[in-house]
């Protein structure tokens, strides 16, 4: 990892903010339960952009930062980067680096930077217009997902407890529909002139009737502006692709966690079709990135290389150039399942072996084919075995092994067949407790 030469400065609240799937506007997207980390409830309140960015709560955390001093609120980064793990705070500063031409990070930011380049601004805002979502994914909860209510409703209560009781974990919390409001959504229109990107989520943001009418509204205000769509790209009818057709700088990360009975393990939806739905959006001239966005789990962790080599060949197909490296418009993106009953972290130590060397020998490969840079090689080597829960220490490993067998016998029943048949390091974790 690199030295860091500030230790608490952050881009983030100084060119926007988060709505999170809950309502809540805060800094950025590694929210915690922390009151300072939320400067507005937008499911009770009418702010507008202008209210939450240049409130009391938004300028005093950049007062602290621009003094490099520590803002407890943020102590999800702190943690991770003094576990080794790639926190927000490093992320985003490394898009910084890249775009602007830097030798290490933050080496634009001196004491003066307030008055100077970093004078508050609102560039960009991440958007969960909702939580309502068709999917119940393995690895998520009603927080983030309204299919999750039905369907957790046959959990077990023991599954239930043990979750619900992890630190940070917000399941626990009771269900409470959210939609983001049009109040807001105008403000952002008000607002469009100094804006340069928007990343919009979910829920599902493509479901989300206020989302459809803030893209189509920008067809007409901004149509060049940055949109960034997270989406499990399960239902793209034609006027959503009519409005995509108008929108000059569109990008979709497609949530997609395998291939085959892995991803419909994970998912609980039909492979065939998202295969269909990413190679018509893949076709389409003016989409200008298409990612896959992966979040490794215990569930997936045997199904990455798959995956990798199965959305490859699209990628070769529609954008291999004329001296046979491939266009930018695509990538791969990992992420990883937060708690310890789905982290990859806690199979055998054999298996962890087996699928990292692989992993190794194949992605490097891709380097070498100009496919991956070497910090993608770096931060996904990273992720594979850098569990989070290892920020608790790791004396609950067996409890957690425990639960996971628990609830993949449980999602075994509710999606029909069993995860152990399409996963063998899962099949060596599960038979220590049969």
């Amino acid at each position: 990892m690199e030295n860091y030469s500030k230790k608490h400065f952050c881009y983030l609240p100084f060119e926007g903010f988060t709505v999170d799937p809950r309502g809540k506007a805060i800094p950025c997207p590694a929210w915690t339960d922390n009151p300072d980390m939320m400067f507005a409830d937008l499911r009770t309140g009418n702010e507008t952009i202008n209210d939450i960015f240049h409130g009391k709560k938004m300028s005093s955390m950049r007062k602290m930062m621009s003094r490099d001093q520590k803002v407890e609120a943020c102590s999800v980064c702190y943690r991770k980067e003094s576990k080794g793990l790639l926190s927000q705070r490093i992320k985003v500063a490394r898009r910084k680096r890249v775009q602007k031409q830097l030798q290490t990070l933050f080496e634009d930011v001196d004491n003066k930077f307030l008055k100077v380049e970093h004078k508050p601004k609102i560039k960009s805002l991440e958007l969960n217009f909702s939580n309502q979502c068709n999917l119940a994914c393995a690895m998520c909860n009603h927080t983030h997902s309204s299919g999750w209510l039905k369907q957790e409703q046959t959990m077990p209560t023991h599954i239930r407890k043990l979750r619900d009781a992890y630190p940070g974990f917000l399941a626990g919390v009771p269900f409470e529909q959210y939609i983001l409001k049009r109040n807001f959504v105008d403000s952002i229109i008000d607002n469009i002139e100094g804006l340069e990107q928007i990343m919009i989520k979910g829920g599902e943001p493509l479901y989300d009737k206020n989302c459809l009418y803030l893209l189509e509204a920008l067809t007409k205000v901004k149509p060049d502006i940055k949109i960034i769509i997270v989406s499990n790209i399960t239902h793209v009818p034609q006027r959503t692709l009519d409005i995509f057709a108008k929108l000059q700088n569109l990008n979709i990360n497609a949530s997609i966690d395998g291939v085959g009975k892995t991803y419909e393990w994970v998912r609980g939806f039909d492979f065939a079709k998202i295969n269909e739905n990413y190679q018509m959006l893949s076709q389409l001239p003016n989409i200008k990135r298409l990612d896959v966005n992966m979040c490794t789990s215990i569930y997936n962790i045997h199904n990455v290389m798959d995956t990798i080599n199965h959305f490859l060949k699209y990628f070769k197909l529609n954008y291999k150039k004329s001296d046979g490296t491939l266009d930018k418009k695509y990538s791969f993106a990992f992420g990883f399942a937060g708690e310890p009953w789905s982290d990859q972290g806690i199979l055998l130590d054999e298996d962890k072996q087996d699928i990292l060397k692989t992993f190794k020998r194949d992605i490097t490969k891709l380097v070498d084919q100009h496919i991956f840079n070497e910090q993608q090689l770096q931060d996904a080597m990273r992720l594979q075995f850098a569990p989070s829960h290892m920020m608790l220490g790791n004396k609950e490993l067996d409890k957690w092994r425990k639960m996971f067998y628990d609830y993949v016998v449980w999602m075994n029943t509710v999606r029909g067949f069993d995860l152990r048949s399409i996963s063998k390091p899962v099949d060596n974790l599960m038979r220590m407790y049969d």
